[in-house]
């Protein structure tokens, strides 16, 4: 329990570099998460934190993909849904991709030439492509992982609305309009 508390602390520090965290780090972590129904439930509690904390620091393919495979662990029938769900809401919780402040710092570095308007367009890109696709696949599957879920769980369902409500906060404010709108829509039938 101690060491996955010294991991979450330690990815706050500089000095990890993203692939290590994706493919070292990512799976060991995850492994103590799939043997939740064996394993010691503070483990599973700091793991699903550390796990957390670890997908805000990765970029956004590795967000997306941990996101994903979470997604579809949690719609599985196992003994092991419920840490599957805790972790997914974890990840939600530790979405760090804000389109707003990416711009206001391209625009601190626009007065560098050539060479950075072109860092400005290509970082621009970069971002564009990611909330093209927060907004046309990771928000729609949320949302219909959030359609699919009975009435049973109507606590799940709060829980995985206020994920979803923090990434879609991240967005501009007039997508934030639209996808609200979605997600009180779905919510309420």
């Amino acid at each position: 329990i101690r060491a996955l508390r010294r991991l979450g602390e330690f990815c706050d520090t500089p000095g990890f570099r993203v692939g290590t965290l994706r493919e070292v780090f990512v799976p060991v972590v995850h492994s103590y998460i799939l043997q939740s129904k064996s394993t010691d439930h503070h483990l599973v509690t700091e793991a699903v934190n550390t796990i957390g904390i670890v997908a805000g620091h990765l970029t956004w393919p590795g967000y997306h993909a941990l996101v994903q495979q979470y997604l579809k662990l949690a719609n599985d029938d196992s003994a092991s849904e419920r840490a599957y769900t805790r972790a997914l809401f974890s990840v939600l919780d530790h979405f760090h991709f804000n389109k707003e402040e990416t711009f206001e710092e391209d625009v601190a570095q626009d007065d560098e030439g050539d060479a950075g308007e072109q860092a400005l367009l290509r970082t621009r890109s970069e971002t564009s492509k990611i909330y093209d696709a927060v907004n046309q696949r990771l928000l729609p599957s949320l949302l219909k992982h959030l359609e699919q879920r009975n009435e049973t769980e109507d606590m799940n369902r709060i829980s995985f609305a206020i994920g979803v409500t923090q990434i879609i906060l991240h967005l501009p404010a007039t997508k934030q309009t639209l996808q609200i709108s979605r997600l009180t829509t779905i919510f309420a039938q």
